[in-house]
């Protein structure tokens, strides 16, 4: 993990090649070889990957596995079933810490009860006269789905200044949140392509990035 991070680091060529030939996008990392053949003696010599029966492969399963966790490169004959549950884990992970976040954060600001009135004006009426009596726990616990995805994007908007600090930008941040909520195609039975599944996990793990780093 730390050379792999290293490499990361301050070797991209390499890290994208071993990107790549972990989660089997072999035309991205045969380019990438083409492209600069002294990055992949360098792997070579790490013995990071080998070269045997005329492929690149890795000796160690582990280092594989551990680049597959993560990365957000989404190989092209994924099939659709798993591009679904690999949007499930991604966006889910992000939903429960925005949820963590907005409900520790707005009773720290507001206490409960107006952190609570404050979260039921994002919904609409009937929605919000339905709730009125939950509290701010209530409403974000992480087994309900009384608040959805876009309304914690509305919420955190509408109440900037409470959380500039954690995600600075607003225009990138709302484009993030919207890619992530559109990008909700489990749900619908769409197919979705690779680049438009890597760019949402990417903006999914951005995010929890700038809640993690706050």
């Amino acid at each position: 993990k730390l050379l792999v991070g290293v490499l990361q680091e301050w070797y991209l060529s390499e890290y994208q090649m071993l990107e790549n030939l972990a989660v089997g996008n072999e035309p991205a990392f045969n380019q990438i070889v083409s492209d600069d053949s002294s990055a992949i003696k360098h792997l070579i010599g790490y013995r990071i990957v080998k070269f045997s029966n005329n492929r690149y492969r890795f000796p160690i399963e582990s280092v594989r596995s551990y680049l597959i966790r993560k990365s957000s490169i989404v190989a092209e004959n994924l099939g659709i079933g798993d591009r679904w549950k690999i949007l499930v884990v991604e966006r889910g992970n992000v939903e429960r810490e925005l949820r963590k976040l907005v409900r520790e954060k707005s009773k720290l600001l507001y206490g409960k009860k107006a952190a609570a009135d404050k979260l039921l004006a994002v919904l609409e009426t009937p929605k919000r006269e339905l709730l009125k009596n939950l509290s701010i726990d209530d409403l974000l616990a992480d087994d309900t789905k009384h608040i959805y995805f876009s309304q914690l994007r509305t919420y955190i908007s509408n109440n900037w200044k409470d959380f500039d600090k954690i995600f600075t930008d607003k225009p990138q941040f709302e484009h993030y949140m919207q890619v992530v909520n559109e990008n909700r195609n489990d749900a619908h039975a769409n197919t979705i392509s690779s680049e438009e599944l890597t760019k949402t996990i990417s903006y999914c793990r951005l995010i929890l990035k700038k809640i993690e780093e706050f």
